[in-house]
């Protein structure tokens, strides 16, 4: 199943305070545990799960306490728990057997934990689940065996019964990754390729190549069969992409255009990329695509580089390559395009990169900012120069149209209109373990807006939709300006203490703060409350305010 991420998109890492006092926030609760947590996550409700050796509880985030436990979830690892955005449902899937091994799924309303409904009649192990509450349906993807690579299973159950509806297959092999916190026995899911694409009834799936299901029936319509993966990366390809009768995707360096009636090949790019292709965007005549980036080794467990860094342009009714920039250097975020300018924006590992849409047979830069810093915050470097391995982990759009560029250890916002750096700041980061993994996580995560109700209408279920919606709105209509969470330290001399740290992203300042009181923390930020959650000595959960 996916995994829900440690950190928002928003959570940068730094450390020390920038100019100007901030509004020091408060510790609200502790509870302390009788066995070790095994992880803890804020759903979109702003309620908070966690997860231990005895079972899976629910916390209310303000008072500490528990709205909910389930004692029969026992063992339940984070990546069998999936939210269904814009419903009630919780699922949790966990598997049972060890000779005929099936997979019980469990669909729980989020606010109370009572079961909807549940279910054993899926064989196999789970490995993925989607959602697709537009057809009322949910997707459980099952393994027979425990492989690195393994045909899928596919069972449609009814969304608000957990019903059978149909059952199929994907009979061609697929690599799967080792699933995050599977621990010492490695288990595996599908979180190294994209979800699959829902378009009215039918859905593709992209692992092993491209496979299209009808979603009321669950026959198999089309296949085009190749490998996605590049060796032990996650995600190294693009998202395939819709755009009138094809569909567009990429593939070992190069791209392809299916009809997405027939699944007939329209065209296939020339090899000339030398490196993946892992974002696409189409904006008229033309498909863009992002070469390179940071991508999570599943086998060294760290993140790599993949070179050569830059973009394409190719005729999206030919295949034709029109231009290809690689003079990205060192590092290389998403693409953000701005059609209203005309320009396709990326960042690599020092300047902030303008292309001209409209470039000829040669790709042509309207502007290149160099990634300065006005406000350089305990670097202790004299020259006054870059943080040594920094880079640039996304690039996101407010809502005034002005661009955050966001960093290990650095923030920028940049006008692309009047071409000027509206303010930046640069931190050290703090001696804490594995905060690189976990900001660079957030590379391939976008950040993640309000949840909107679904059409999901069983006039049995309408009470826990409207309780549901109804926290939801009063959530969301509450939620305060955005922030960047930053993980800090806080002080001067040898009285600097572990903290988080509120950076606004219309000013760049900090202006919220509490202290941690740990020197290893174990965070979970709700940005929208402006709540952190911290696990202590793997027993201990403490919850702060940083209002």
């Amino acid at each position: 199943m996916k995994t829900l991420k440690i950190f928002s998109l928003s959570l940068v890492i730094a450390s020390v305070l920038p100019a100007g006092r901030p509004l020091a926030g408060s510790q609200l609760w502790t509870h302390t545990f009788n066995r070790e947590i095994w992880w803890h996550r804020v759903t979109d409700l702003g309620t908070l799960l966690v997860g231990t050796e005895d079972g899976i509880y629910s916390f209310n985030p303000e008072t500490g306490q528990i709205a909910w436990q389930r004692e029969d979830l026992k063992k339940t690892p984070e990546h069998n728990v999936e939210e269904i955005r814009g419903t009630p449902f919780l699922l949790i899937s966990q598997a049972e057997g060890k000779i005929k091994v099936k997979t019980r799924l469990y669909a729980l309303n989020v606010l109370t934990g009572k079961a909807i409904w549940e279910t054993d009649r899926v064989k196999g192990l789970g490995v993925d689940v989607v959602p697709v509450p537009s057809k009322g349906l949910v997707l459980l993807l099952t393994t027979p065996y425990t492989a690195l690579k393994s045909e899928l299973g596919l069972t449609a159950l009814d969304l608000a019964t957990g019903n059978v509806v149909w059952e199929s297959e994907l009979k061609q092999k697929v690599r799967l990754a080792i699933a995050d916190g599977s621990g010492k026995f490695k288990k595996f899911d599908l979180s190294g390729h994209h979800p699959p694409v829902i378009e009215r009834d039918a859905i593709y799936f992209t692992c092993a190549g491209l496979h299209k299901y009808d979603l009321n029936t669950g026959k198999l319509l089309w296949a085009q069969q190749y490998d996605v993966t590049e060796k032990n990366l996650k995600r190294a390809n693009a998202q395939p992409i819709i755009d009138g009768d094809v569909i567009y995707t990429s593939v070992r360096r190069k791209l392809k255009a299916i009809d997405k009636r027939t699944g007939q090949l329209k065209w296939e790019s020339e090899k000339k990329f030398k490196g993946v292709v892992a974002e696409m965007a189409a904006v008229g005549d033309v498909i863009y695509g992002r070469m390179g980036g940071n991508f999570f080794d599943t086998l060294k467990q760290r993140w790599a580089l993949k070179k050569p860094l830059g973009v394409v342009a190719v005729d999206k009714h030919t295949g034709e390559l029109i231009w290809k920039y690689d003079k990205a250097r060192n590092g290389i975020t998403n693409m953000v395009i701005r059609e209203d300018l005309s320009t396709i924006l990326i960042a690599d590992a020092r300047h902030l990169i303008g292309l001209d849409a409209h470039s000829g047979e040669k790709p042509r830069e309207a502007f290149r900012e160099k990634l300065t810093f006005n406000l350089k915050i305990g670097l202790g470097d004299p020259k006054g120069g870059r943080v040594k391995g920094d880079m640039p982990v996304a690039i996101s759009t407010r809502e005034d149209g002005i661009v955050v560029v966001r960093g290990k250890q650095h923030l920028l916002a940049f006008d692309p209109q009047k071409r000027n750096t509206v303010w930046s700041v640069q931190y050290r980061a703090p001696d804490v373990s594995g905060w690189t993994k976990l900001t660079m996580a957030e590379a391939s995560n976008q950040a993640a807006g309000s949840p909107t109700q679904n059409q999901w209408t069983n006039a049995d279920r309408w009470e826990a939709l409207a309780n549901y919606a109804q926290v939801a709105d009063q959530r969301f209509s509450t939620a305060a300006d955005k922030y960047a969470y930053i993980l800090t330290q806080i002080g001067e001399g040898n009285q600097k203490r572990v903290g988080v740290i509120g950076v606004s992203l219309h000013t760049g300042q900090g202006e919220r703060q509490v202290l941690l009181n740990d020197e290893n923390p174990n965070l979970r930020v709700d940005e929208v409350a402006g709540r952190v959650f911290n696990v202590v000595q793997k027993v201990e959960l403490i919850a702060f305010s940083v209002n």
